[in-house]
This record gives structure tokens, C-alpha cells and sequence, in this order.
């Protein structure tokens, strides 16, 4: 079965799937910019989509389920999604091939100095994350 493409951001990934042909030919990033591309409303992806390529028609979307709905049934080429949903359903159905990274991003927290309580549980919540993978 071919596999289509998909992109994701924070690391964001472009995902093409296993659903109906291609309209259109996806191997690279640049290709997106005649493509029919899905992304989250509001997104970071969805900003990246109308920045760099503003002929792609682009369908935004309201939830992540709706982008995968569209790039199964053939109404999307590709889409592009953030990492952390790509590995909890994409990646383990097989039917998803991400085709490229387009930028990872650090996130930082900040704490008022005064105010110990908050900064000390989130560090525990931290910790506990980082002990249970």
C-alpha cells in the first residue's frame, strides 16, 4: 500500500497517509506550495503554511482527528501536526509516513521569584516526568 506524507511541529513533522491518491506529489518541503495541506487552526503550522507557502490550498482545521479524516480520504495531500500527537496515534498505526522535520523549539518557564510553592511543584512535576519516560 502506498503511504502518503505529513509534517509536525515543536518538532513539527510533515505526515503524508495511506488513504486515497495524491492530488499532487510530496517528497520535500518546498513541494507544499501547490499541495492541498491540513493544519490546526490557529497553529504554529498553520502560521508556516501561510507564510511559506501561500498557493497551497489550505484547509484549517479544528481538531487534529479532522486533519488525519482529510488526508485519508484524499481531500489533503499532507499534513502538518506537532510531534508529541504524531507519536501518541500516528506513528504506532503504520498507515502515517513523516516525511520531514520542520523545527524543533525550546520551551521556557518562568516563576516569580516570591512565589516558591508554584516553582517547586512543577520542578517535582518535572522530575516524576523525567523518572517515568
Amino acid at each position: 500500500m502506498k503511504k502518503n506524507s505529513a509534517l509536525i511541529f515543536s518538532l513539527f513533522f510533515l505526515l503524508l497517509g495511506c488513504g486515497k491518491k495524491q492530488a499532487y506529489t510530496i517528497t520535500s518541503l518546498s513541494d507544499l506550495k501547490y499541495a492541498r495541506v491540513a493544519t490546526l487552526l490557529g497553529s504554529t503550522q498553520d502560521l508556516y503554511v501561510i507564510g511559506h507557502s501561500p498557493k497551497a490550498t489550505h484547509f484549517r482545521l479544528e481538531t487534529e482527528s479532522d486533519m488525519f479524516v482529510a488526508l485519508d480520504n484524499g481531500k489533503a495531500d499532507a499534513i502538518l501536526i506537532d510531534d508529541q500527537f504524531f507519536k501518541i496515534t500516528a506513528k504506532s498505526s503504520g498507515k502515517y509516513q513523516n516525511l520531514s522535520t520542520i523545527y524543533t523549539a525550546n520551551l521556557d518557564i518562568g516563576f516569580n521569584l516570591s512565589q516558591t510553592e508554584l516553582r517547586d511543584s512543577f520542578n517535582i512535576f518535572l522530575s516524576n516526568m523525567q523518572n517515568d519516560g
